[in-house]
């Protein structure tokens, strides 16, 4: 359990540097939405936040499929 606290994604979103697309659900038990956010409000390179309201962590995410297909689109040549 000590070490579980350093596995928080907000440590590594800080390092991020490149466009990043980053996609919740909220009935997602592992990654929960509120730790999602955290890890969101702390990166400095230009983001995107894709909310599935009903997914899970291993659910369907129609919107989150759309927006990442118009993401890799928008930055293919990045």
């Amino acid at each position: 359990m000590r070490t579980a606290r350093y596995f928080d994604a907000i440590n590594s979103a800080r390092r991020i540097s490149v466009p990043v697309l980053i996609g919740t659900g909220y009935s997602d038990v592992v990654c929960v939405s509120s730790s999602v956010y955290a890890a969101y409000n702390v990166i400095d390179a230009p983001k995107q936040m894709q909310v599935d309201p009903l997914s899970g962590h291993g659910g369907r995410k129609p919107n989150y499929n759309r927006a990442y297909r118009a993401f890799l689109e928008q930055h293919k040549s990045d």
